[in-house]
C-alpha cells in the first residue's frame, strides 16, 4: 500500500527532533515491514510543504498523487490542512483563504482523491497560542488565532461528516495536556506535541487495519 501524507509545515515535521508525524509513521511502517519480512509493506510519503494552505495543496495534488500511484497497490491519502487557511492578514482584515473557499477546496480534494481511486481521510487541526502568534513574529502582517483555527476545524469536521469520511481529531488531546506546553513557537508542535499527533494517527490506522 502507498500512504501519502499531505499538509503544511506541521506535516513536514517542523520542528520535531524526530522528524515529525509523517516520518514517525514511516519509521513505524519500516520496522513492521522488516519484522514481517516485507509482507504487505506500506510505502509512506511525507508530502507536507511549509506554508501550504488548501489553495496550494490543490495546485500540486494531482501531480504528487499520480507520481505515487501503483497499478495494483492500494493508495491511502491522509490530509492535514487548514491552519494556514485560517491565518488572518491584518492589513486586509481577511483570512488567507476564506471559510467558504476552504470548504470548496476540501470538496475538490475529495473529488480528486475519488478520481484517483484513493481512500481518503483527514486529520484535525492543532491549537495555536494566541499570545505568541498574534501577530506572527516571523510574519508580522499575519496572525494565527485559536478561535479562527477552531472555526476552520468545524468546517473540516462538517465536510467529513457530509462526505462520510474519516476524521482523526487531535485538538482535544492537546487540550488535555495543556496545549501551550506542546508548542515550540505558538504554532508548531514540539517533539512531545508531534508524539501526541503520531500516537493518535497511528492508533487509528492500526485499529482500522491500514498500517
Amino acid at each position: 500500500m502507498n500512504l501519502l501524507i499531505f499538509g503544511c509545515s506541521i506535516t513536514w515535521g517542523a520542528w520535531d527532533k524526530k522528524g515529525g508525524l509523517a516520518q514517525r509513521i514511516k519509521n513505524f511502517a519500516d520496522r513492521k515491514a522488516v519484522t514481517l519480512e516485507y509482507d504487505n509493506y506500506t510505502s509512506v510519503y511525507c508530502l507536507g510543504v511549509s506554508g501550504d494552505n488548501s489553495n496550494d495543496l490543490l495546485e500540486r495534488f494531482d501531480t504528487e498523487v499520480k507520481a505515487r500511484l501503483g497499478e495494483e497497490e492500494k493508495t491511502l491519502i491522509l490530509i492535514e490542512i487548514g491552519i494556514n487557511d485560517s491565518q488572518y492578514i491584518l492589513a486586509e482584515k481577511e483570512h488567507r483563504v476564506s471559510p467558504d473557499k476552504y470548504k470548496q477546496n476540501l470538496v475538490k480534494l475529495i473529488e480528486k482523491s475519488n478520481y484517483h481511486g484513493a481512500e481518503l481521510m483527514f486529520v484535525g487541526l492543532t491549537p495555536v497560542d494566541d499570545t505568541k502568534v498574534d501577530p506572527i513574529p516571523w510574519k508580522p502582517d499575519g496572525s494565527y488565532r485559536l478561535k479562527f483555527v477552531q472555526e476552520y476545524e468545524e468546517i473540516l469536521k462538517s465536510v467529513c461528516k457530509e462526505q462520510n469520511l474519516p476524521f482523526i481529531e487531535l485538538a482535544s488531546k492537546f487540550m488535555e495536556k495543556d496545549f501551550k506546553t506542546l508548542l515550540i513557537d505558538g504554532l508548531h508542535p514540539n517533539t512531545e506535541g508531534h508524539q501526541v499527533m503520531y500516537e493518535e494517527i497511528k492508533k487509528y490506522l492500526v485499529d482500522k487495519g491500514l498500517l
